[in-house]
């Protein structure tokens, strides 16, 4: 385990301790490809946490930018704060899953119909999973719409 994702763990394990929530922290290092590298960090509990995580995982973003603070102070003489990813009990996996099976099944409805399709209402992180996962679809494309926070992704026919 290199020193800064060392950091990361105390730093999110400290926050979690401080909060009165016994669990464990790990994490992993992830290529982002041009973009460099980013930290991934599980935290595991026995606890219900879903009152920390939010509903659907809503407050899971707010903790990850509490972290990203957290650490931009730490390492404050390192240049860029590294890009780091929170999970909560495997509640953004679980939400990352659904999205992609949603996203899928809107494709295939698109290239049956022919019809566009918007999908609901979504924040940019569920956004950008609509987005990855039907980014090599060759029968659609997808294109973010709306204004915050009714911003949606229209899943469209690809026109030839």
């Amino acid at each position: 385990m290199d020193n800064l994702q060392h950091t990361i763990e105390e730093l999110a394990l400290n926050l979690f301790h401080a909060a009165g929530i016994s669990c464990s922290v790990s994490v992993e290092v992830f290529d982002r490809g041009d973009m460099g590298v980013g930290y991934a960090i599980s935290v595991m509990s026995d606890e219900n946490l879903g009152y920390i995580a939010g509903r659907q995982g809503s407050h899971i973003g707010s903790i990850e930018h509490l972290l990203r603070v957290m650490l931009a102070r730490r390492v404050r003489n390192s240049g860029t704060p590294p890009y780091i990813s929170l999970d909560i009990n495997r509640v953004r996996k679980a939400q990352s899953d659904n999205l992609a099976r949603l996203a899928r099944a809107a494709a295939e409805r698109v290239q049956q119909t022919g019809i566009a399709e918007a999908m609901v209402c979504m924040d940019s992180y569920e956004r950008r999973i609509i987005h990855n996962e039907l980014a090599s679809c060759l029968y659609v494309e997808t294109e973010s719409v709306g204004v915050e926070p009714r911003r949606r992704v229209m899943v469209k026919p690809v026109v030839s």
